[in-house]
């Protein structure tokens, strides 16, 4: 930080231009803040260092820079925010994933206490994300309305198994409520015991993916005998049955 210089005075504090600078970052601030209102005016404009951010991702850490127009005025608590920020080639690491999100671009607009993402496009294994939507700020993103979708993405998760995939998702709510909802299309199935199947009415418009040995062995001579049997419950077997003859199980 350069050296500035700063003015008290009648509960008031201001500053000229404070010129901030790290690694991959430079931007400057400006403005003043009422001790005795809890109210503040200042505007910063320059490059972010995305890493700054990271706190608000949560399960994840952002890098790469942001270009940053914006300004804040109001009350502490609930500021009012104009202006923008642009990210050009970013990523971002998410602790569940073993893949990193790159080649990150958005546009973020800021309106009072809310943020538009007009579109923000990323890679993750090697297919197309595309993210849009609206959230108000309040100590973070609150009343959240985002629309991901993702084309031909090769993803490498749980540990051991890649799958190629399109998706279309919704992000909405609040820290305390996050919902993650789609359309399933596909559902694997590793095998057919009782904790790994069944609640197909959940998946009315998906495909279930089986291995072939494991449907001859759970419809075959080995569930005659219990200590085979003992994990298959025999209705969800049967679900799976009907779903072959309905043209939805590819082996």
């Amino acid at each position: 930080i350069d050296p500035f210089s700063a003015r008290l005075q009648d509960g008031r504090v201001e500053t000229d231009a404070i010129l901030v600078a790290a690694a991959d970052s430079a931007f400057q601030v400006e403005g003043g803040a009422d001790l005795v209102r809890r109210e503040l005016a200042v505007s910063a404009l320059g490059a972010l260092n995305l890493r700054a951010l990271s706190p608000f991702v949560g399960a994840g850490a952002l890098l790469g820079t942001a270009e940053l127009d914006v300004s804040a005025r109001g009350a502490w608590n609930a500021p009012d925010i104009q202006g923008s920020m642009t990210i050009d080639d970013a990523s971002l690491r998410l602790r569940l994933l073993p893949q990193a999100v790159t080649s990150l671009h958005a546009q973020v607009d800021f309106d009072g206490d809310s943020l538009r993402v007009s579109r923000a496009t990323a890679v993750l294994g090697g297919g197309d994300l595309t993210l849009s939507g609206t959230s108000r700020i309040q100590g973070g993103l609150a009343d959240a309305q985002f629309v991901l979708a993702g084309r031909d993405v090769t993803l490498a998760y749980p540990p051991g198994l890649r799958s190629r995939l399109d998706a279309d998702l919704t992000f909405t709510g609040g820290p305390r409520a996050f919902l993650l909802a789609g359309e399933v299309r596909d559902v694997i199935i590793t095998h057919l015991h009782y904790d790994h199947v069944g609640n197909f009415d959940l998946f009315p418009q998906a495909s279930f993916h089986l291995q072939d040995l494991e449907m001859s062995y759970a419809t075959g001579r080995h569930m005659a005998i219990g200590h085979f049997a003992y994990a298959y419950e025999v209705e969800e077997v049967v679900g799976m049955v009907r779903r072959v003859y309905q043209g939805r199980v590819a082996f």
